[in-house]
């Protein structure tokens, strides 16, 4: 099934660099004012949920709306989440779910978290990061050389995994939640390899 591309509400900048990494195929979900930034970029969404309370605009008449209430325990881009997940789509893109408020930035890379745990692909972009959940397994880290990555425990104490590729490498190394030992490591070439032994594990890379 296509890619499910939802477009949260968090303020961009530069919209432009954001629709670069939409695809043909992706399907656009938009939670709330992120159907703004859809604007933005120039793409049409085929769904949109929220209380709206972050869009003041006309709704359009021929895309799918579901009005939320404000009172209510998921986010309008939580809600969106689960119902990609409800129509089928098992890959998710999040965009405009960074910056802002910090409390949202943090929910929302829990969201990563819930999406690898039911078996889903998960991706957080925004201009300059590209984050993601990863359980046990090898992953491959493609940008450019120099390029950071970053990686934590994320919803344990603390992982084990490996490097290739980068500029420090670990065999079966332990990293723990309150020692950011994991941050601002490097490509030292196009692709790199981390193979999580035990996780989860917050994956993040970063362009300067």
């Amino acid at each position: 099934m296509n890619r499910c591309v939802i477009v949260g509400s968090a303020p961009v900048e530069d919209p432009d660099r954001l629709k670069d990494l939409i695809r043909k195929d992706d399907v656009i979900f938009c939670a709330d004012g992120g159907f703004e930034t859809a604007l933005r970029m120039g793409v049409r969404p085929s769904f949109i949920a929220g209380d709206f309370d972050s869009f003041a605009g006309d709704l359009p008449e021929d895309i799918e709306v579901i009005r939320l209430p404000e009172c209510k325990d998921d986010t309008d881009l939580m809600f969106c989440v689960k119902e990609a997940l409800r129509r089928g789509f098992n890959d998710v893109l999040l965009l405009g779910a960074t910056g802002g408020r910090m409390d949202h930035t943090i929910g929302n890379l829990g969201i990563l978290l819930y999406l690898a745990r039911r078996n889903a692909g998960n991706l957080m972009a925004d201009a300059y990061n590209q984050a993601f959940v990863a359980q046990e397994g090898a992953y491959m880290i493609t940008g450019k050389k120099g390029d950071m990555v970053s990686v934590f425990p994320y919803g344990c104490n603390q992982c084990c995994v490996s490097y290739e590729g980068l500029a420090y490498p670990l065999h079966h190394g332990t990293l723990n939640a309150e020692e950011p030992v994991g941050v601002s490591n490097r490509l030292t070439q196009e692709k790199a390899v981390i193979t999580v032994h035990s996780g989860p594990v917050l994956v993040v890379k970063s362009k300067e």
